[in-house]
Order: structure tokens, then sequence, then C-alpha cells
């Protein structure tokens, strides 16, 4: 959210942007989840509470333990292990994220993006896939994405395939990485070799 708020409000400064587990749509069902049951006070969770004692839990959250798994993977593809060590090293999110995040997405500032865009995308992301878009239909997601950015962005999605929304922290990452990689070297290129499809060419 973050890079689509810095790539609208400086069109074209960016010689290329990619955008992960995120969609310009919100599952509000399974949001509504995560953060009403999901999260919780940071000053009350076993790992965290040290850190947080003065917050009063006004601002500080984190996730209860053990929804972790329910919430950011697709856990057919994921060494529980990792989801373990994934909940030992958690940190915090915040009330004004949560209050501020949903808006740069329903808000279209991506429309004012120009260039190369990659939205890349978990073929279960609990929390951006079911509302709008069916995120197995690959075709729906790329229309369903194209027409969130402006005319001169050249917008290419990616789903991954077996995916939740950590994408990195699945069996499957490095088809993840693959598919940003192949697309940076076709949309953006290098210093050492331009792009061979850059943006605007067929």
């Amino acid at each position: 959210m973050t890079t689509t708020t810095y790539a609208a409000g400086y069109p074209g400064e960016a010689n290329g942007i990619i955008l992960t587990g995120i969609l310009h749509d919100i599952n509000w069902s399974n949001a509504k989840t995560v953060m009403l049951d999901n999260l919780y006070p940071a000053m009350g969770d076993p790992i965290l509470a040290g850190q947080f004692q003065w917050d009063e839990g006004l601002t500080y959250l984190t996730t209860v333990p053990g929804t972790r798994g329910s919430s950011f993977y697709y856990l057919p593809n994921v060494d529980p292990e990792v989801i373990a060590f994934d909940e030992s090293l958690k940190q915090t999110t915040t009330i004004g994220e949560l209050n501020t995040g949903p808006w740069v997405l329903l808000s279209q500032t991506s429309l004012q993006i120009e260039g190369p865009v990659q939205v890349v995308i978990g073929q279960y992301d609990f929390l951006f896939c079911g509302n709008l878009v069916n995120c197995s239909d690959k075709a729906a997601v790329q229309s369903f994405e194209e027409g969130s950015f402006s005319a001169s962005a050249c917008v290419e999605t990616a789903v991954i395939n077996d995916a939740g929304h950590a994408l990195n922290l699945h069996h499957n990452a490095n088809a993840t990485y693959s598919q940003m990689l192949s697309w940076a070297d076709r949309h953006v290129g290098s210093t050492a070799d331009p792009a061979p499809q850059p943006c605007g060419t067929p």
C-alpha cells in the first residue's frame, strides 16, 4: 500500500513496481475475522508484552497465538515449523494502519500510476481473494486489476498456485520469485540489458 501511494504520487518515476499479496478488493468477511478475532493488544501477548507495557492496548496489535496459519497461509502447502517460527518472530500492526490502509485501495489511488506494474497474489489469499474476484481464475484477476490502473500503466498479474497471503513462506516460494524476476527482466531490464518488452510495446 505504501508503494502504491508513492508510485501514484510520483507517476513515471519508478522503472516498475511489483505489488505482492494485495488486490484492489478486500474479502471483508475474512478481513473482519482477522481484525476482530485474530488480532488483540500486543501488550497482552506472551511474546511481545514486555515491549508494549506503556501502550494500554490502544495502538499496537498483534495476532492471537495460533491464528497466523489460518490468516496468512494455505495450510496444505506450508511447513508447520515455518508457521511456528513465524509466530516466534511476529511483530505488530497498528490501529492507524488498519484504518488507513484500505483507503489506498478503495480510493483508486493507483489510477495515477504509470509504467510497468506487476501484481502478485496467492491463489488462496485469505484477505484479498473471494469477494469480487476468484483468484483461481487468472484471467479474471488480470481483468480486475487492469481496471484499477491508468491507461498508461502496463499491468501484468501473477497468481501463485497453492499459496496464501505470506507468499515468501510457502513451499513454492521460488515460483513466486521466478515470476517476479521474469517480469522484471522483460519489462524493466537491468543496468546491463534494456527491457525487451518495455511498457507501451506489444
